[in-house]
């Protein structure tokens, strides 16, 4: 601006107000060409695996964390897309919502949705479905021992051996116990940039889901990082700070 400095004179040089300069960055940020734009995808939620009309293998995933990564990236100017299971969420209304179920129909909607910058697979994806789908309940007087299953699709691994991979993916592991190990080996296997370990049961039993905290890890090519319980929200701005870190 132009105006008396802070040395004492007049003319070009005067600090700008900080509200105008703030007011400044929204503005761009919000007029942005959306083609521009850097795009992140993000999968929140659980998946269910039918056996038959009524039931369906699923866990306890709110979509918390993942509605707290997407909106993030959104406050940091990014386009975001949103594949999520069934969850009780108010995603932002700035993002791409894409609504599914099963395994199969999310990685179907994720390479859809390619290619993006960022990746960042929060959901909770049931690791099997029901070998044999049965088109009419099963009733309790068959006396069904036992039921078949097969694994389910990995997203992540799908997505980082796309033609259209991600610039950046992030995946995450949800552990009971040794979540230093037991993350660092997922992230050794999943071929990702950055892998989030998260400790299910540190709040009490089984309260990181549907918590409005988490306690996670991070491993990256930096290294290995513990972090202590915080919001998912604080979870979030920590991820996307790595990210930009890596990607720097």
């Amino acid at each position: 601006d132009i105006g008396e400095m802070a040395c004492g004179e007049y003319g070009s040089g005067k600090f700008s107000d900080p509200i105008e300069i703030s007011s400044i960055i929204n503005n761009y940020f919000k007029n942005l060409d959306e083609n521009k734009r850097f795009k992140a995808l993000v999968t929140a939620g659980p998946t269910r695996e039918y056996i038959d009309p009524v039931r369906f293998i699923s866990n306890r995933s709110s979509g918390k964390q993942g509605n707290a990564i997407a909106r993030e990236c959104l406050e940091r100017g990014a386009s975001v897309t949103i594949v999520s299971g069934p969850v009780a969420v108010n995603y932002p209304k700035k993002a791409k919502i894409i609504n599914v179920e099963t395994a199969s129909d999310m990685l179907k909607e994720c390479l859809k949705s390619l290619p993006v910058d960022i990746a960042i697979c929060v959901a909770a994806v049931s690791d099997w479905t029901a070998e044999k789908y049965s088109i009419k309940k099963l009733k309790k007087e068959q006396s069904i021992k036992s039921i078949s299953l097969e694994k389910t699709p990995d997203i992540l691994q799908n997505l980082t051996k796309s033609k259209k991979k991600p610039k950046f993916t992030v995946g995450f592991a949800a552990e009971t116990e040794n979540l230093k190990n037991f993350a660092t080996k997922k992230f050794q296997k999943k071929n990702c940039d950055l892998l989030v370990g998260n400790l299910i049961n540190q709040l009490g039993e089984n309260q990181v889901f549907g918590s409005d905290y988490n306690k996670i890890c991070l491993i990256s090519k930096l290294g290995y990082e513990d972090l202590p319980i915080l919001r998912k929200s604080e979870v979030a701005k920590l991820i996307l700070d790595k990210i930009e870190k890596l990607l720097e």
